[in-house]
């Protein structure tokens, strides 16, 4: 076979490079998960070493000298790489707001702007009762069952939404979100939306979470206080510029019409 007939596409060798490439990107995923799990323990490490007063600042940094000696190869684990997992670990843990909120949400039976995001199926997970309250020991009491169902809910968190965004893009996220309604919002977005870090870093500027939560308030509030019967009304139809005997399809176009260049003026 000639070299120049390689180029030409063959369904065979295009289904074997796609084999390759899927197999490529779940090994990509997976060491980014372990890096994030390893990034979020050495994070409560330190925080609790800190917590406890066993440790200072100066104990960081000697922390951060002796990786270095001990593994000059691996990046990261300078002063500042360890208080960004320090501050990970604190945003992400099982008493944090963000845990707490997403907690809430997850078992939420009601509809906002977070759950809209979040119903995208990205999580949806209870743990099942006999699985709680079942051990080796029969049953457990009610504060046990609690305490290991917090922990059987954050351990869901981690392995669902922490580890699926990449460490970088946590980073931009830990550096600019400041509420935890916010930070649910980017996590979500990230993984549904498949947003790089760069992609991600403009949303973050362009305050994609405020506009949004405005634009839900607007319709929301546009759909409690729209009066009954408000499209028999003449003064909506001269708004509409529709004549004295339109049709529905004219009254659906008008209303198309206006609706588009209302979103054009407000953005998304």
């Amino acid at each position: 076979m000639k070299s120049k007939d390689l180029k030409n596409s063959n369904p065979d060798f295009e289904q074997v490079l796609f084999l390759i490439t899927e197999a490529r990107n779940r090994v990509y995923l997976k060491a980014n998960a372990e890096l994030v799990l390893l990034y979020y323990n050495v994070g409560k490490f330190v925080a609790d070493r800190i917590e406890q007063g066993v440790w200072g600042d100066g104990t960081v940094n000697e922390l951060a000298t002796f990786i270095q000696n001990k593994a000059p190869n691996l990046s990261g684990f300078n002063r500042r790489g360890l208080y960004r997992m320090k501050q990970f670990y604190e945003t992400y843990n099982s008493t944090s707001p963000v845990f707490l909120l997403w907690n809430s949400i997850n078992n939420a039976k009601v509809s906002t702007p977070l759950t809209q995001i979040e119903n995208s199926k990205i999580v949806n997970v209870s743990p099942p009762a006999t699985q709680l309250e079942n051990t080796q020991f029969g049953k457990v009491s009610p504060l046990a069952t609690q305490l290991q169902g917090a922990e059987y809910q954050h351990e869901m968190f981690t392995n669902s939404i922490l580890s699926k965004i990449m460490w970088t893009s946590h980073l931009e996220i830990l550096s600019t979100t400041k509420t935890a309604e916010e930070t649910i919002f980017y996590l979500f977005s990230t993984i549904k939306e498949k947003w790089n870090k760069l992609e991600l870093r403009r949303q973050l500027q362009s305050a994609t979470f405020e506009r949004s939560m405005m634009s839900n308030q607007i319709v929301s509030a546009v759909q409690t206080q729209l009066p009954q019967g408000i499209f028999k009304d003449p003064y909506i139809f001269e708004f509409l510029n529709l004549p004295d005997a339109h049709s529905e399809f004219d009254l659906e176009k008008a209303i198309i019409l206006n609706l588009q260049k209302f979103i054009l003026e407000v953005g998304k």
